[in-house]
C-alpha cells in the first residue's frame, strides 16, 4: 500500500516548522490519498490534476490548534477539499507526544481557525505506507 502526498520543499517545511507550538514537529507533507492499493490511482486525487512528480503551489489559509495538536488548512488550485475522501487538505504542524497526526482531521472539522496567508510548495509523490501510528504519512 502507498500514500499519495505532496512532500513540502525544504524551504516550505522550514516555514511551517517555524509555527510549531508543540514538541513533536511534523510539518512535512499534505496527504492526498492514504493506504492506496498498489496500481490504484485517480488523477482527481491531485487538485488541479497535476502529475505525480510535479511541483505544486499550496497556500496555507488557516491555522487550527487545540491543547494537543496544530494544523494548517491549505488550498491547492483554489480548493481545500481532499477529493480522495472529502476531508480537508492540511499540514499537521506539531503535536504532543502520543498524539496521532490523524487527529488533525478532526481538529480541522470542529475548530475555528486563525486566518493565515503563507505560500508553500512541494512535489507530488507516492510514499510507501507501513502500518503504525507515525509511519507512512498517516495524516
Amino acid at each position: 500500500m502507498r500514500n499519495l502526498a505532496i512532500l513540502l520543499s525544504p524551504e516550505s517545511a522550514a516555514r511551517v516548522r517555524a509555527l510549531a507550538a508543540f514538541p513533536e514537529v511534523r510539518a512535512d507533507h499534505v496527504t492526498l490519498a492514504a493506504r492506496v492499493p498498489d496500481g490504484e490511482f485517480d488523477p482527481d486525487w491531485i487538485p488541479g490534476r497535476a502529475d505525480v512528480g510535479a511541483r505544486v503551489l499550496l497556500h496555507a489559509v488557516g491555522l487550527c490548534r487545540d491543547d494537543r495538536i496544530q494544523a494548517l488548512r491549505v488550498e491547492i488550485a483554489g480548493s481545500s477539499r481532499r477529493t480522495w475522501d472529502g476531508g480537508t487538505l492540511h499540514v499537521t504542524v506539531s503535536k504532543l507526544a502520543g498524539v496521532e497526526s490523524v487527529e488533525s482531521n478532526a481538529l480541522l472539522a470542529r475548530s475555528a481557525e486563525a486566518p493565515l496567508a503563507l505560500d508553500l510548495d512541494g512535489v507530488v509523490e507516492w510514499v510507501d505506507y507501513e502500518e503504525g501510528p507515525e509511519t507512512g504519512l498517516p495524516a
